[in-house]
C-alpha cells in the first residue's frame, strides 16, 4: 500500500497546473513520505525516502539528488519525532508539516542554487502553506487507506 500511494503522489506531483497556481502546489511526496514514516517508521525510513527521492527526481526532471537529500532528511526527522508527532493534534501536525515540507523545499533551493540559478523569490514556499491548509484532511484519507489495506 505504501508503495501505491507513493506512486499516486508521484502523478499528483507532475499532473499540469496552469503558472499562478503552480506555486500553490502542495508537496504531495513529501507529505506521503512524513505520513508513512510516523505510522510506520519500521517499514519507511531514510533509505526508501530516498530511493523515493530519487525516482521523483527522474520523474519531475530536476538535479538527481535534490529531492532524494530533502526526502531522506525529512524521513530521519520524522523517525526522531514519531512517537510525539502521533498525539498531535491536526493544527499542530499542520504547523510541524508546514515547517517539515519548508525545510524540504529549502534543501531543494540550496541544492537548484548550487547547480543552476535559482528562483530570485520565495513564491516556491507557498507549497509550505498548501501542504500544512490541505494535511488533515489528507491524513485522514490516508489513515482510512492504511485501515482498509489492513484488512
Amino acid at each position: 500500500m505504501v508503495s501505491l500511494t507513493v506512486l499516486a503522489s508521484f502523478l499528483l506531483a507532475v499532473y499540469p497546473i496552469d503558472y499562478p497556481y503552480n506555486w500553490f502546489r502542495p508537496e504531495w511526496t513529501a507529505m506521503v513520505v512524513i505520513f508513512w514514516s510516523i505510522t510506520l517508521p519500521e517499514r519507511v525510513g531514510v533509505a526508501y525516502a530516498w530511493f523515493t527521492g530519487l525516482l521523483l527526481d527522474g520523474i519531475a526532471g530536476v538535479t538527481l539528488g535534490q529531492n532524494a537529500l530533502s526526502l531522506a532528511i525529512l524521513a530521519f526527522i520524522c523517525h526522531g519525532l514519531y512517537q510525539r508527532m502521533r498525539n498531535f493534534t491536526a493544527p499542530q501536525q499542520a504547523a510541524l508539516v508546514f515547517v517539515l515540507v519548508g525545510l524540504h523545499l529549502l534543501v531543494g533551493y540550496w541544492v537548484q542554487s548550487l547547480t543552476s540559478s535559482p528562483a530570485r523569490h520565495l513564491y516556491f514556499l507557498a507549497a509550505a502553506l498548501s501542504s500544512a491548509l490541505v494535511w488533515p484532511l489528507f491524513s485522514v484519507l490516508m489513515r482510512y487507506v492504511y485501515r482498509v489495506s489492513l484488512r
